[in-house]
């Protein structure tokens, strides 16, 4: 359990050598699932794009192929994740087409209307404050932007109180201010996408 518990708290916010090693294991894990769910939202190649919880950097890397004359952002808490994902995006990164802050969904270090899509791979179910981050997720989206929350629906079982299916986050993100809500599912994944 104590093992268990660990491994828990590494990919909420992995640190150190294990989180290192916690972070490439995200971005092999979760490539195939986020590449099904990017298949539920339309990127433009000039759009710009904030992945929430960057992780190892994977996402970015599937982000700029779709946005490939745009800009895409990573976010995430974990400064280890920070890290790997720049050093997995290091020629993007140096070439300006990637960016990776240091930063909390709760109070993201962007302005107002600033990207045309928000996603969030595999990391809502980590969120203390639901309601506060979704409304943090509306503020940076431009006005008919586009969300993308994809998660493996056995971990918002697990780890979420509330809002664990995805018909209960619609509701939530109905009720401020999101319309075209829909959810996706194939297998055991669960992918969110609606417009601001």
């Amino acid at each position: 359990m104590i093992l268990l518990n660990k491994l828990i708290e590494q990919a909420k916010n992995p640190r150190g050598i294990l989180g290192g090693i916690m972070v490439s294991i995200m971005n092999s894990a979760h490539k195939r699932m986020t590449i099904w769910g990017l298949g539920n939202i339309e990127i433009k190649e000039t759009a710009s794009v904030l992945d929430i919880g960057c992780g190892g950097g994977i996402n970015l890397k599937l982000l700029l192929n779709k946005a490939n004359k745009g800009e895409v952002t990573g976010v995430d808490y974990s400064y280890e994740a920070v890290k790997q994902s720049i050093i997995k995006n290091k020629k993007a990164v140096n070439q300006g087409l990637v960016k990776v802050k240091h930063g909390n969904v709760e109070s993201l270090p962007f302005a107002n209307g600033e990207f045309d899509i928000v996603t969030a791979v595999q990391t809502h179910y980590f969120w203390k404050d639901m309601k506060g981050s979704i409304i943090e997720i509306k503020r940076v989206l431009k006005s008919g932007g586009r969300v993308l929350i994809l998660a493996e629906k056995y971990k918002m079982k697990y780890h979420m109180k509330s809002y664990e299916t995805g018909s209960k986050l619609i509701e939530l993100m109905y009720e401020l201010g999101f319309t075209e809500l829909q959810v996706h599912e194939k297998n055991d994944w669960m992918c969110l996408t609606g417009c601001s």
